[in-house]
């Protein structure tokens, strides 16, 4: 599948997207007011909440997306999902070590 944006365009946009704070984070917090949102810990925690490391994760940016839609994506998508994947499986085996780890899908 090939980008219906010029490299420049698609830069904008990508810009404009945040990693802290989301809608989902921001309903988490709502429900879990005692959480400790972005704790300054490996890997980026999204928050830290009764001595557990707890990551949001969205489907797609985590790699959980349909053979076939992975199969149309470009090779610039696929291996910007790999590497998240890759990240994600990083922290958390250290996480799982330590047995703090709390990971959501969102």
């Amino acid at each position: 599948m090939t980008d219906v944006f010029t490299e420049e365009k698609r830069s904008e946009i990508m810009s404009k997207i945040k990693g802290k704070w989301t809608k989902p984070e921001k309903r988490f917090y709502e429900e879990n007011p005692e959480a400790v949102p972005h704790p300054k810990f490996p890997h980026n925690p999204d928050f830290l909440l009764d001595g557990r490391i707890a990551f949001l994760d969205s489907s797609f940016w985590h790699g959980r997306v349909s053979e076939a839609k992975y199969s149309k994506m470009s090779e610039y998508w696929r291996d910007k999902l790999f590497k998240n994947i890759a990240r994600d499986e990083c922290a958390d085996a250290f996480y799982s070590h330590l047995g703090i780890l709390d990971r959501r899908l969102i």
